[in-house]
């Protein structure tokens, strides 16, 4: 397992990396960075409509006791739910195209994940940024929006985790991409994002739809981000708890397995 110090002395290299993805991802586009804004722009407004308008569903009272506003509501959870599924998806490539030039230069091969974790986690600070302004706008603001971007650190440190782990077999077995796509679709509807948790009112077997999706670790992360972001409140101590060790052990399992069968993986690229 590659030790932090060496990763540190390669910092520059993960500079070098991080850039050339950013630059890369939307090279020869009219548009630019603003499809970085349109695409969770665009989600925004349609699931609005359809679970604000269509299914009305209520945002509850927001921080200054006035708000209630779905699409606020709404963003706080996408802007978490981007941050994870990003982190997530963004190693499964990162490692496969770094593989022809892992055969030839040395470096740790942890780098290139590490590059696509900074081009998420830069993404994920313009869209929290945006949430924030939008909060102050509307005269939501409260101390407890200084405590969001831990949260969203542990949101992609338990995506980024499991993308490691999975990008080793990806550069095996292509159909790997493929299902973490299906298990992200499950993912999103399994986490209350665009409804409510305190709304679900069901049973499965023994126990309540609701105690099922809390074993969900993002959903724990949209409800800290509502708390802190939209209601103005600190989350309970047991959720905060929950999500970091899931955060905390998925880093370390994914970059422990991800260190150990990387080398045999690259000598097969």
């Amino acid at each position: 397992m590659t030790s932090p110090a060496v990763i540190l002395s390669h910092r520059e290299l993960i500079s070098n990396l991080t850039q050339r993805d950013l630059k890369g991802r939307y090279k020869r586009s009219v548009l630019g960075w603003a499809w970085s804004l349109m695409n969770p722009a665009m989600s925004l407004a349609i699931y609005s409509l359809v679970f604000g308008v269509f299914f009305k569903v209520k945002a509850p009272i927001g921080a200054n006791g006035e708000l209630q506003n779905f699409a606020l509501y709404l963003f706080c959870g996408l802007v978490v739910w981007n941050a994870f599924s990003s982190a997530l998806d963004g190693p499964l490539g990162a490692f496969s195209d770094a593989g022809q030039l892992l055969t030839k230069v040395y470096f740790p091969p942890e780098l290139p994940a590490l590059a696509s974790l900074a081009g998420v986690a830069f993404q994920a600070t313009i869209e929290l940024g945006i949430l924030i302004v939008f909060m102050l706008i509307v005269g939501n603001a409260t101390w407890t929006m200084l405590l969001a971007p831990l949260v969203m650190l542990c949101a992609m440190g338990f995506g980024v985790g499991m993308g490691m782990a999975a990008s080793v077999w990806n550069t095996r077995f292509r159909d790997v991409g493929y299902l973490i796509t299906l298990v992200l679709q499950l993912m999103f509807y399994a986490t209350p994002i665009v409804y409510r948790l305190d709304q679900i009112d069901a049973d499965v077997g023994p126990f309540t739809a609701q105690q099922i999706l809390e074993v969900n670790p993002v959903t724990h992360y949209v409800g800290q981000i509502r708390y802190l972001v939209y209601e103005g409140q600190l989350p309970t101590l047991t959720s905060v708890a929950y999500g970091l060790a899931w955060a905390v052990g998925s880093v370390v399992l994914g970059w422990w397995y991800f260190s150990k069968a990387a080398p045999s993986v690259i000598e097969e690229l």
